[in-house]
């Protein structure tokens, strides 16, 4: 199991004179499958990107059990066992599907460009391992028998499995999920609840941002609900379901 905490403290971020992330504080505990829900335009997917280092924080700190990493670079993070998907799908043209997900191994490579070019001792046997990783990570997403098809030949729903299994090629301990049921069918959706399940009993923990109530609903053991850049509300399923504020929220009504 995953042994470290993830803990954001008032994190902010503005662009320009937008406050796109207000002062929210939350923690994700190991082990934990912990949704982010709000309307568009929330913040969302702002938090994600603070927690992946793709745009540093205005202000506040964001915490990886004792380390701070709020102000490291993005691949430093990575390597710090931090992976994640994206809203838009990131498939490469021109790789096939076994190397789509031996991309996501690049943390784990020792050998750099220079030595990759050369062929130095050893880059033909971390190779190997690379391909075996990502073979084990398509079998687990249910991908294995098109490991040989091109990325981007791959149906939608498929595609985005794809990016899971390279997300996982990593290794990661916290596996941040951005939107992953968007666009999918019932079936597919239902698919992608079990596999987030296994995923967290592999000992990842999940942090993900979903708009599928139902699938929300069903797989979250916490929910962080934020509106207009502030947390407006967290807590359990039937505590969120149940709350006026976030019914307020998502039906664009005001309460007293």
């Amino acid at each position: 199991m995953s042994n470290f905490t993830l803990e954001v403290k008032e994190l902010s971020k503005q662009f320009g004179g937008v406050r796109a992330v207000d002062g929210v504080s939350f923690i994700v505990e190991p082990g934990e499958i912990v949704a982010v829900i709000g309307p568009n335009g929330a913040g969302k997917t702002t938090v994600f990107n603070l927690i992946s280092g793709i745009f540093p924080a205005t202000s506040g700190e964001i915490w990886l059990q004792d380390k701070r990493i709020d102000k490291l670079p993005g691949y430093q993070i990575a390597k710090l066992g931090i992976a994640r998907t994206f809203q838009n799908l990131q498939v490469f043209e021109g790789m096939n599907v076994l190397e789509n997900v031996m991309v996501g191994r690049h943390n784990h490579s020792r050998v750099n460009l220079i030595g990759a070019a050369l062929r130095w001792p050893g880059i033909q046997q971390e190779e190997r391992q690379a391909r075996s990783k990502a073979s084990q990570r398509l079998e687990f997403v249910g991908l294995a028998e098109r490991a040989r098809d091109n990325g981007v030949d791959l149906p939608y729903g498929q595609q985005r499995m794809l990016e899971i299994a390279r997300a996982l090629a990593a290794e990661p301990k916290l596996l941040l999920l951005d939107e992953p049921a968007a666009g999918l069918g019932s079936r597919e959706t239902q698919d992608l609840a079990t596999l987030v399940r296994r995923i967290r009993d592999q000992g990842i923990t999940v942090l993900l941002i979903e708009h599928d109530m139902g699938m929300v609903m069903n797989i979250a053991d916490r929910i962080i609900v934020l509106d207009y850049g502030k947390m407006l509300a967290q807590g359990t399923p039937a505590q969120i379901r149940n709350d006026p504020r976030v019914i307020a929220a998502y039906l664009g009504e005001t309460i007293e």
